[in-house]
């Protein structure tokens, strides 16, 4: 019976590629290395004719990954796209989404042969890692076959469907990370919701005033409505909130003394101001920090 299954990486993002029309069926041609952890069995039946997607875990809890594709139909055979993403997978979760249909009327024995193909690529939320990625074929085909990276091309026809796994894992959070102003506002003496007070310090010292920690919040609670102090204000609590919590400082260390000494004896609760333009580099620098662009990283 003649069939070709052929597994590519490809680097864009989700699409779908011609497939070849020779009239020559070549046989499947697995190419990737087969990677140390292997997804042994499909999480459902392929079905001839078909494809779906499905997220498996190695046991880690969090992440939201989400699998997406998209398309036109092939030339000259047809495909049906469903689109649809996978995300929200809890501990060792398995989930599954149909995303094409072959509408080819030819089998494999009819000259000259034709086939669809679709491609698949993982999108990875932040702390989350690709481990390895498996493809089961319908009918008793062939054995699964493995791949190693995010991005799969595969080919299927009527008459062969098949089932693609990606198994993932969830990293570890660095230690020493980072929160955002929004979380240290939240978490601080009047914690909003069910959160409690999260602060490390019982107050700080902004430009050469010193505040208590209810002075702070307050800060946290007030609108900047273009007083740039006040924005400054809300990123540096939270840079020095962060590394008063064990988030390294080596890469924040000479924005936030520049903000205080641009800061100096301004009064943040006293009707203190500057520009936003005065700011606009502190701040940026300051929330690139906080929210994890620099520095060790943001807290998961």
């Amino acid at each position: 019976m003649k069939n070709r299954f052929a597994l590519a990486s490809i680097a864009a993002l989700v699409g779908l590629a011609a497939c070849s029309d020779s009239p020559v069926a070549p046989s499947a041609t697995p190419t990737l290395t087969k990677p140390s952890f292997v997804v042994t069995e499909s999480p459902r039946t392929p079905i001839a004719g078909q494809v779906w997607v499905c997220k498996a875990w190695d046991g880690t809890e969090g992440g939201a990954p989400q699998v997406t594709t998209v398309g036109a139909p092939e030339r000259p055979s047809t495909l049906t796209i469903h689109n649809g993403d996978i995300a929200n997978l809890g501990a060792g979760a398995a989930n599954c989404v149909h995303v094409a249909t072959s509408t080819s009327s030819n089998q494999d024995d009819v000259e000259p042969f034709t086939e669809d193909t679709v491609t698949v690529t993982e999108i990875l939320d932040a702390n989350t890692s690709f481990v390895s990625g498996t493809v089961f074929f319908s009918g008793g085909l062939q054995s699964p076959e493995t791949f190693g990276t995010t991005s799969l091309t595969q080919a299927f026809n009527n008459f062969h469907g098949v089932v693609i796994v990606f198994e993932n894992k969830v990293d570890e959070v660095p230690e020493g990370c980072t929160y955002t102003q929004g979380y240290w506002k939240t978490h601080g003496p009047s914690a909003k919701g069910n959160n409690s007070n999260e602060w490390p310090v019982n107050g700080l010292t902004l430009g050469t005033v010193a505040y208590t920690a209810d002075q702070l919040q307050t800060i946290f609670d007030t609108a900047p409505k273009g007083n740039g102090l006040i924005t400054l204000a809300h990123q540096l609590i939270a840079a020095k909130l962060n590394v008063a919590n064990g988030a390294s400082s080596g890469d924040i260390d000479q924005a936030i003394a520049d903000a205080d000494a641009l800061i100096g004896g301004l009064n943040i609760l006293g009707g203190g101001t500057l520009t936003p333009a005065q700011v606009s580099s502190l701040v940026t620098a300051l929330t690139n920090f906080n929210e994890g662009t620099t520095g060790p990283g943001h807290c998961d």
